[in-house]
Formats: structure tokens, sequence, C-alpha cells
């Protein structure tokens, strides 16, 4: 990529409203797990390079947040929305289930990062 494309695409990211980008790099993220999850099942070279294609898509976005956030702030509500993400691919898309002793860990772990984000 040339740097006038990256420079580009950077000050696009300037324009777009903070939480479609963490919304674009949660969802980026969820569709990297979910070809990572398919590349587990039957490795493929074009689901391994689409996985690592969304995880980049997702960490371009990410990035773009923390020249308006903070890394604390910043960090916290992705791990919050990607949380939502890897939940919604695990539980709904690969019908994969959590003990009760998971459960009750993603809530605490996601109740934790909320109140650090206070």
């Amino acid at each position: 990529m040339e740097l006038n494309t990256v420079d580009a695409l950077e000050a696009w990211a300037q324009k777009v409203p903070l939480t479609l980008l963490f919304a674009i790099s949660a969802l980026s993220v969820g569709a990297g797990d979910y070809l990572a999850k398919r590349w587990s099942l039957e490795p493929e070279w074009g689901t391994f390079a689409g996985a690592l294609a969304c995880y980049l898509t997702s960490s371009f976005f990410y990035l773009q947040t923390l020249t308006r956030k903070g890394l604390v702030v910043s960090c916290i509500i992705w791990s919050i929305t990607s949380i939502i993400a890897f939940l919604f691919v695990g539980l709904v898309v690969f019908n994969e289930t959590l003990s009760g002793i998971q459960l009750i860990g993603v809530i605490l772990g996601t109740i934790s990062l909320l109140l650090l984000s206070m």
C-alpha cells in the first residue's frame, strides 16, 4: 500500500464517528474469528488468509480510535465489543456451549471491564 493511500485512509477514519470505528473493528475481529475457526476445522489457505485480512482490518480501525481516545479507554471499549462478537461467533454460529462457571466468568469479566471504563 502506498503511503498516500495510508494517509488517505487515516484522513477518512478521522471523519468517521468513534462508535462506528469500534463497531467496524469488532465486526472485523468477529469475522476473523469465524474464519479462523473454519480454518481450524478445515485448514485451507483461503480461510487462513481471510482471517489474517480481517484481523488486519480490525487492527487498522482500532488504531484509529487511539488517536481520539486514550489507550485504556479504547482497549476496554474494544474488549467489550469484541467479547460480544466472540460470543456470537462461538455460541450462535458454531453452537459451542459454555459451562456454568465459564458463563459466570464471561459475565464477571465483562462487568470488570465496564467498571474499569468508569
